[in-house]
Protein backbone atom coordinates (compact mmCIF):
# COMPACT_ATOMS: atom_id res chain seq x y z
CA UNK A 1 0.00 0.00 0.00
CA UNK A 2 1.48 3.37 -0.94
CA UNK A 3 2.06 6.18 1.57
CA UNK A 4 -0.77 8.39 0.27
CA UNK A 5 -3.41 5.66 0.64
CA UNK A 6 -2.08 4.63 4.05
CA UNK A 7 -2.12 8.27 5.17
CA UNK A 8 -5.72 8.73 4.03
CA UNK A 9 -6.74 5.56 5.89
CA UNK A 10 -5.28 6.99 9.11
CA UNK A 11 -7.19 10.24 8.57
CA UNK A 12 -10.48 8.48 7.74
CA UNK A 13 -10.27 6.22 10.81
CA UNK A 14 -9.40 9.21 13.00
CA UNK A 15 -12.30 11.26 11.63
CA UNK A 16 -14.69 8.34 12.12
CA UNK A 17 -13.63 7.87 15.75
CA UNK A 18 -14.01 11.61 16.41
CA UNK A 19 -17.45 11.78 14.80
CA UNK A 20 -18.59 8.78 16.84
CA UNK A 21 -17.18 10.34 20.00
CA UNK A 22 -18.97 13.63 19.42
CA UNK A 23 -22.31 12.21 18.33
CA UNK A 24 -22.47 9.03 20.42
CA UNK A 25 -25.28 9.24 22.94
CA UNK A 26 -24.20 10.27 26.41
CA UNK A 27 -24.96 8.09 29.41
CA UNK A 28 -28.60 7.75 30.44
CA UNK A 29 -27.50 8.86 33.88
CA UNK A 30 -25.74 12.18 33.43
CA UNK A 31 -22.56 12.63 35.44
CA UNK A 32 -22.54 14.83 38.52
CA UNK A 33 -22.23 18.55 37.89
CA UNK A 34 -18.60 18.65 39.09
CA UNK A 35 -17.65 15.72 36.86
CA UNK A 36 -19.31 17.37 33.84
CA UNK A 37 -17.59 20.71 34.52
CA UNK A 38 -14.25 18.92 35.00
CA UNK A 39 -14.77 17.23 31.62
CA UNK A 40 -15.55 20.57 30.01
CA UNK A 41 -12.39 22.12 31.50
CA UNK A 42 -10.36 19.21 30.14
CA UNK A 43 -12.01 19.76 26.74
CA UNK A 44 -11.03 23.42 26.88
CA UNK A 45 -7.45 22.51 27.80
CA UNK A 46 -7.28 20.09 24.86
CA UNK A 47 -8.66 22.74 22.53
CA UNK A 48 -6.01 25.23 23.66
CA UNK A 49 -3.22 22.67 23.21
CA UNK A 50 -4.55 21.86 19.75
CA UNK A 51 -4.76 25.52 18.68
CA UNK A 52 -1.26 26.31 19.96
CA UNK A 53 0.22 23.28 18.21
CA UNK A 54 -1.57 24.19 14.96
CA UNK A 55 -0.11 27.69 15.22
CA UNK A 56 3.35 26.29 15.99
CA UNK A 57 3.25 24.07 12.89
CA UNK A 58 1.87 26.75 10.51
CA UNK A 59 3.50 26.27 7.08
CA UNK A 60 4.23 22.59 7.66
CA UNK A 61 0.61 21.83 8.59
CA UNK A 62 -1.12 19.16 6.53
CA UNK A 63 -4.17 16.94 7.10
CA UNK A 64 -2.17 13.86 6.17
CA UNK A 65 0.74 12.43 8.15
CA UNK A 66 2.89 12.92 5.04
CA UNK A 67 5.46 15.71 5.46
CA UNK A 68 4.84 18.72 3.19
CA UNK A 69 7.33 19.15 0.38
CA UNK A 70 8.13 22.73 1.41
CA UNK A 71 7.65 22.09 5.15
CA UNK A 72 10.26 22.62 7.81
CA UNK A 73 10.99 20.54 10.89
CA UNK A 74 9.25 22.17 13.84
CA UNK A 75 11.08 21.83 17.16
CA UNK A 76 9.90 25.01 18.93
CA UNK A 77 6.80 25.92 20.89
CA UNK A 78 4.96 22.84 22.16
CA UNK A 79 7.09 20.74 19.80
CA UNK A 80 10.01 21.45 22.10
CA UNK A 81 8.34 19.31 24.80
CA UNK A 82 6.61 16.55 22.79
CA UNK A 83 6.84 15.34 19.21
CA UNK A 84 3.07 15.21 18.64
CA UNK A 85 1.28 17.98 20.54
CA UNK A 86 -1.65 17.98 18.08
CA UNK A 87 -2.37 14.38 19.00
CA UNK A 88 -2.12 15.32 22.69
CA UNK A 89 -4.59 18.16 22.10
CA UNK A 90 -7.08 15.88 20.32
CA UNK A 91 -6.72 13.17 22.98
CA UNK A 92 -7.18 15.66 25.83
CA UNK A 93 -10.20 17.22 24.13
CA UNK A 94 -11.63 13.74 23.50
CA UNK A 95 -11.07 12.66 27.09
CA UNK A 96 -12.93 15.76 28.25
CA UNK A 97 -15.84 14.88 25.97
CA UNK A 98 -15.91 11.35 27.41
CA UNK A 99 -15.83 12.59 31.00
CA UNK A 100 -18.53 15.19 30.41
CA UNK A 101 -20.70 12.64 28.61
CA UNK A 102 -20.27 9.88 31.15
CA UNK A 103 -20.63 7.07 28.62
CA UNK A 104 -18.41 3.96 28.64
CA UNK A 105 -18.54 3.88 24.83
CA UNK A 106 -16.93 7.31 24.68
CA UNK A 107 -14.05 6.13 26.87
CA UNK A 108 -13.54 3.20 24.48
CA UNK A 109 -13.44 5.61 21.55
CA UNK A 110 -10.77 7.68 23.33
CA UNK A 111 -8.77 4.49 23.86
CA UNK A 112 -9.21 3.72 20.15
CA UNK A 113 -7.91 7.19 19.28
CA UNK A 114 -4.87 6.68 21.52
CA UNK A 115 -4.08 3.35 19.84
CA UNK A 116 -4.58 4.90 16.39
CA UNK A 117 -2.32 7.86 17.26
CA UNK A 118 0.37 5.49 18.52
CA UNK A 119 0.46 3.72 15.14
CA UNK A 120 0.02 6.94 13.18
CA UNK A 121 2.86 8.66 15.09
CA UNK A 122 5.27 5.77 14.39
CA UNK A 123 4.33 5.84 10.72
CA UNK A 124 4.70 9.63 10.54
CA UNK A 125 8.04 9.53 12.36
CA UNK A 126 9.49 7.13 9.79
CA UNK A 127 8.50 9.57 7.05
CA UNK A 128 9.99 12.50 8.99
CA UNK A 129 13.26 10.61 9.51
CA UNK A 130 13.50 10.14 5.74
CA UNK A 131 12.81 13.84 5.07
CA UNK A 132 14.70 15.61 7.87
CA UNK A 133 18.25 14.54 8.77
CA UNK A 134 17.91 16.00 12.29
CA UNK A 135 14.71 14.15 13.18
CA UNK A 136 16.44 11.15 14.80
CA UNK A 137 18.29 13.43 17.22
CA UNK A 138 15.04 15.29 17.93
CA UNK A 139 13.36 11.94 18.66
CA UNK A 140 16.07 10.98 21.16
CA UNK A 141 15.67 14.26 23.04
CA UNK A 142 11.89 14.75 22.83
CA UNK A 143 9.24 12.30 24.07
CA UNK A 144 6.44 11.23 21.74
CA UNK A 145 3.37 12.12 23.86
CA UNK A 146 4.16 12.73 27.55
CA UNK A 147 6.53 15.61 28.37
CA UNK A 148 9.38 14.88 30.76
CA UNK A 149 8.88 16.68 34.03
CA UNK A 150 11.76 18.88 35.09
CA UNK A 151 13.44 18.88 31.67
CA UNK A 152 13.22 21.54 28.96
Amino acid sequence: MNDRIKSWLFVIIQATLLVLLIFFTDSNTPPAYTVRVTGELIELTGGVILLISLYDLRKSLTALPLPKGNGVLQVRGLYKYVRHPMYIGVLTLSLGIAIAGGSAQKYLLVLGLYILFSFKARYEENLLIAKYPGYKVYMKNTPRFIPRLGKT
